[in-house]
């Protein structure tokens, strides 16, 4: 406050002086002769308030970092501010029990030869033998037995590990798969994701888990959908690389050969997580996670070009936009699905680039809007009531923008 302070006067009197001195630049008299005391006077005023202009704008940066602005999460940059080094534990399959952790072995059900918790009588045991503050530890010793059940059942080759917010069922050093042993790795970039969408999503993001948020990374194809099917019915759907499980005590799923594959996923993942207390529309929720992901990792970064915008408009133009502002098309099999993935990022992109602070951050009325817009989005009505209040126009004006003109509003 003191440096923005100083600018101002600084500024102030720079203006008062080249004021003074550029009006007197000339003194009287035949030829009019230069003054130069007066001349080098407005040059030392013109400096003295760029110092000032300097002072203010560095104030501004210092207050934007205390409270995070400078982490948005949208800048490909961001992770950046958060490399630290975090210890992970390890465990072995088998964890021994504190005197403050149930033993759910009697809570399990067996689907498929896999374990599947009875969460409702955990919830009913957590909360009546602990109270509030002690209840984030018993959740994580639930969690360890779970996953060390899980890990078991799937087969050898698995290990638990955690770190300050996440515990991890991962494939262990030598184990089969090709991201065997990275498990580490993937964990500390799961740390650096929560920091920053906390940061940037400020007011919006909340990670709100019973304990510390589980990560379920099987070592194989097989592995994750016989996992996965225990939770969708059998039929016909969209593949995945990753999901978010918001049933029991909410959790993410994920497989991938590469590590880098894996962070992808986990930073599209975890954008769920931080956004599952809201009752935000699928579109706009994927949309951020799909603009999250490809910031946050830099890789597979979206290209507009000629030939997309086809794509689009002619699709569209033939089906409509209700499958899309309704969310079915997400998870719909086939050429719908990427595009309702491709578009909810365009329009979501859009809406960032319009809500960015102005003036060195000085005018963050857009962002404000922005992010109450994001708050009270709802899926009942595809987001259109918030739109409409927060952002003063429709949601088939932000379509139109990459579509053009056309019949865009969801049909309610």
């Amino acid at each position: 406050m003191k440096t923005a302070i100083t600018g101002f006067v600084l500024i102030a009197v720079a203006l008062i002086a080249f004021v003074v001195c550029f009006t007197t630049f000339y003194v009287g008299g035949p030829g009019l002769k230069v003054n130069h005391v007066k001349l080098w006077g407005s040059v030392l005023s013109i400096g003295v308030g760029i110092v000032g202009v300097f002072l203010v704008v560095a104030s501004r940066h210092q207050a934007m970092m205390r409270s995070g602005e400078s982490a948005q999460w949208m800048s490909l940059y961001a992770s950046s501010m958060f490399h630290r080094a975090l210890s992970v534990e390890r465990r072995s399959g088998c964890n021994s029990m504190s005197d403050n952790e149930p033993d759910i072995s009697v809570w399990l059900s067996w689907e498929d030869g896999l374990p599947r918790p009875q969460w409702d009588l955990i919830e009913t045991w957590v909360e009546s033998q602990h109270e509030p503050p002690a209840r984030c530890g018993a959740w994580a010793g639930v969690g360890r037995q779970w996953l060390a059940e899980l890990g078991k059942a799937l087969g050898e080759g698995y290990e638990t590990i955690e770190c300050d917010n996440f515990l991890a069922l991962v494939a262990s050093e030598g184990g089969s798969g090709r991201v065997g042993g990275a498990g580490h790795r993937l964990l500390r970039f799961a740390e650096r994701c929560r920091a920053v969408l906390l940061s940037g999503l400020g007011g919006v993001a909340e990670f709100d888990a019973h304990s510390k948020q589980i990560l379920i990374v099987p070592q194989n194809e097989d592995h994750y959908y016989r996992y996965l099917s225990l939770y969708y019915p059998e039929g016909e759907h969209g593949g995945s690389a990753g999901i978010h499980i918001r049933q029991g005590y909410p959790h993410v799923v994920l497989h991938g050969k590469e590590l880098w594959a894996l962070e992808n996923t986990l930073a599209h993942e975890l954008t769920h997580v931080c956004l599952q207390h809201l009752s935000m529309p699928q579109w706009l929720e994927e949309g951020l996670a799909q603009m999250f992901e490809h910031n946050m990792t830099g890789r597979q970064l979206v290209e507009v070009n000629v030939e997309m915008v086809g794509r689009h408009q002619r699709y569209w133009g033939r089906h409509g936009l209700d499958a899309f502002w309704r969310g079915e098309g997400f998870s719909r099999p086939g050429k719908i699905q990427e595009l309702s993935y491709q578009l909810a990022e365009i329009l979501v992109r859009l809406l960032v680039e319009e809500s960015r602070p102005r003036w060195f951050g000085w005018v963050r009325e857009p962002q404000e809007r922005f992010f109450a817009f994001l708050r009270e989005a709802s899926a009942s009505d595809c987001g259109a009531a918030s739109c409409q209040e927060h952002l003063r126009y429709e949601l088939s004006e932000l379509a139109a923008r990459f579509l053009g003109a056309g019949a865009w509003s969801p049909s309610l």
